[in-house]
């Protein structure tokens, strides 16, 4: 585990320095902005302008290697690691090299488009099937330092890029497709939350190109948006319990997606598997972040000073349920398999709900709790994908 141990340290004391860079800069945006004479509006007008005009900060370049380097991890490895490559990688990549544009996607047409590109790009690219692992890393790692940045006023990102690596990273070797539509879903996420539809909706197209359940991330957003239109205790209540009953009649729910023609049928292949029962583990693994975030939801919600804004009582509602269905979704995956799949869409808000519940804490008690974090989150690392051997990533194998 070694190599993983080291390329996510470095990953993080870049994501730091990134951090620590872009605090600055916005603090004093901030400042500017505060101490300027809004009676002369137009002045104040052109100033904003000003502001919103896309630059390059130092920050840009720090959070560029952090993902840089976990994404050449993923290209260097060996074509042992991961069950995807036999699927999705190594045979696909060579074929995509014999035959011509045409021919390749006739050949695979029951594959999403965008992957397919991906797939004839890194072709073109290399006579090696690790380019195509490199870029399917930086196009997944680099959305979701995208999408952490963006939401980066109301979360510590490196943190939430901490909590991305050691509950995610390893799923990224095993399900590229799905967690290409994870990554890209998620920046659309953060586009529709502040009510970008138009950017929101050619994202979201763009990630179910890369993958069909990425409609899940929608389905997600979908949630969030019921609960900024009404967020009564019954309305939470309705909409774990549907959740649950899609879940429940899943198999049902697929079979009439697919005889209307809305899903492929190659998504048959996400029907129940064998049962494999509850795993209490599973519950007891999540329930403690869980516990401490819904006993101080009021101070999850508000910052009263800090460097992190506060979410209003919708927002932080939303990412208590998704905590919630993050943990029900695996549970119930002892008995549908797929559904562990599904749980992973939620990942990233686990991620970024344990962030900030640790930014809540006072300067005294944060270095502490980050080090809770850490040691909860290496622990998990170590338990899922060394001990049960999770995504065929243990031991790490260099490729080349």
């Amino acid at each position: 585990m070694i190599p993983y141990y080291i390329t996510f340290l470095f990953s993080c004391i870049f994501c730091i320095l990134g951090e620590n860079s872009y605090r600055k800069v916005y603090a004093n945006q901030s400042v500017n902005i505060g101490s300027f004479n809004r009676s002369n509006s137009h002045l104040f007008k052109i100033r904003s302008f000003c502001l919103k005009k896309p630059r390059v900060y130092k920050y840009h370049i720090y959070f560029f290697i952090a993902v840089l380097l976990v994404s050449i991890l993923a290209g260097l490895r060996d074509y042992s690691i991961g069950t995807d490559i036999k699927t999705y990688g190594n045979d696909l990549f060579y074929y995509a090299r014999n035959v011509g544009l045409l021919q390749f996607i006739h050949e695979a047409k029951n594959i999403e488009p965008m992957y397919i590109a991906l797939v004839k790009i890194s072709a073109s690219l290399s006579s090696e099937p690790h380019m195509l692992y490199f870029l399917t890393g930086l196009i997944i790692y680099g959305f979701i330092m995208m999408s952490f940045v963006r939401l980066g006023r109301k979360m510590p990102i490196t943190l939430s890029w901490l909590g991305f690596l050691m509950l995610l990273y390893g799923d990224t070797y095993n399900a590229m497709r799905q967690s290409l539509a994870i990554s890209i879903g998620l920046y659309a996420f953060t586009y529709a939350v502040e009510k970008k539809y138009l950017r929101a909706a050619v994202w979201f197209a763009i990630a179910f190109l890369f993958h069909n359940t990425a409609i899940i991330m929608l389905m997600t957003y979908l949630i969030y948006y019921i609960l900024q239109l009404n967020n009564k205790w019954y309305i939470k209540i309705l909409l774990i319990i549907a959740t649950i009953l899609g879940v429940v009649f899943f198999n049902t729910i697929l079979d009439l997606l697919i005889g209307r023609g809305i899903l492929d049928t190659k998504m048959s292949r996400y029907y129940i598997a064998e049962s494999s029962g509850f795993s209490v583990l599973a519950i007891l693994q999540r329930l403690p972040f869980l516990l401490l975030i819904i006993l101080q939801r009021r101070k999850f919600q508000a910052f009263h000073n800090g460097p992190y804004q506060s979410l209003d009582i919708n927002e932080s509602d939303f990412y208590l349920i998704a905590l919630i269905l993050e943990m029900f979704t695996v549970e119930l995956s002892g008995f549908v398999a797929s559904l562990y799949r599904i749980s992973l869409f939620f990942i990233p808000f686990r991620c970024m709900s344990y962030a900030r519940y640790v930014g809540t804490k006072t300067k005294k008690d944060k270095l502490l709790w980050v080090g809770i974090l850490s040691l909860y989150l290496l622990v998990v690392f170590v338990y899922q994908n060394q001990i049960k051997g999770n995504n065929q990533i243990y031991p790490y194998i260099f490729g080349l």
